[in-house]
Parts: C-alpha cells; structure tokens; sequence
C-alpha cells in the first residue's frame, strides 16, 4: 500500500465495533498470521459462531448454518492489507445481514453496515460494481502517482478506492480503524 495509505482512514466514519467483536476479530487475524490462510466467524445476537476457514489465503466460505443465522454481523481476515474486496460487500445484498467487519494483515479494520442507506438486490449491486470498477480503473490512470506505484500498490488503491465508492453509492455507513 502507498506509504501516505497507512493508519489513514480520513475517508471512512470512526470505528464503532464492541470489545468482543474486536476480540474476535484480532483471534481471527492472528490465526491468519500464523498460518496465512483467511478465517472468519460470525455474531448473531449474544451468539458467537465457531470460527471457519477454506484454508485458503485469498478467500473464506462461509458454512450454510452460519450465512442463514439471523441478524448476522460477518467477520473475516485478509492475509494482506486491503480493505473489503466488492465480493465481501456482496453479502450485503442478504437480509439477514446487519454487519460486515474485516481485519486486514496490518490490523486495521473496516466495517460497513446499512445505515441510513439501502439494501439493493443482487442484480443491481453486481450491475453497480461492475460500472465502479470500469470507473476506478480509469481514475486512477489519472492519479499523479500511478506510475510511481509498485503493481501491488495499484492493486491495493483500486481495491480501497472500489469499497469506498460501492459504500458511498449505496449510503452504507463505512468504518474504519486500528484494531
């Protein structure tokens, strides 16, 4: 990530999540460092899901018992730095879901829930993603430092920038902060 990138999180509301969601969320981030695979887990009321993993360390599935549970607050780890990839936002799409958190490999999370915004459907979300992501490459052409970037450092900018402008266009509250 850019240098400038770093603890910044001017973009994004301050980080309102509870001491046990944090707890959960940095057990979940430890497990990643350790065996650099994502893991994630779940609330649901006063309920605190077991923890999962795909074993993989660009993505996590979420069991079926888990994503039907009600009133679902969904937390993961990144192995690496970025924020929410538009595939995580997509759960946002259910009903049942109130809550997104992710805790990235520099232990900083960001967490996005409705708020005063709206819930689209599927359809609709992919259709706006879609149009985002044709929006943010072309953006970032146009950055001053693009070409001073490393290609991850590309990658990492067009990854923050997409879950800024997904949570912006739907009016979802987006948070940010160090764990």
């Amino acid at each position: 990530m850019p240098f400038r990138y770093i603890n910044d999180f001017e973009d994004f509301n301050a980080l309102s999540i509870n001491g046990e969601e944090r707890a959960a969320l940095i057990k979940l981030s430890n497990l990643s460092k350790e065996t650099n695979v994502e893991y994630g887990q779940a609330i649901s009321g006063d309920n605190l899901s077991r923890v999962f993993t795909s074993e993989d360390k660009s993505r996590v599935d979420i069991p079926n018992d888990v994503i039907t549970m009600a009133n679902l607050h969904l937390m993961h780890s990144h192995t690496n730095v970025t924020p929410f990839s538009a595939k995580d936002f997509r759960h946002m799409c259910r009903e049942n879901v109130v809550r997104i958190s992710v805790i990235t490999g520099d232990d900083s999370i960001f967490s996005v829930s409705i708020g005063n915004g709206y819930r689209p459907d599927v359809n609709e979300f992919d259709e706006i993603v879609a149009n985002i992501r044709n929006r943010v490459d072309i953006e970032l052409l146009d950055h001053p430092d693009f070409f001073e970037w490393t290609p991850e450092e590309r990658s990492y900018m067009a990854i923050r920038e997409q879950a800024y402008q997904i949570a912006r266009y739907f009016e979802w509250n987006m948070e940010g902060g160090r764990a």
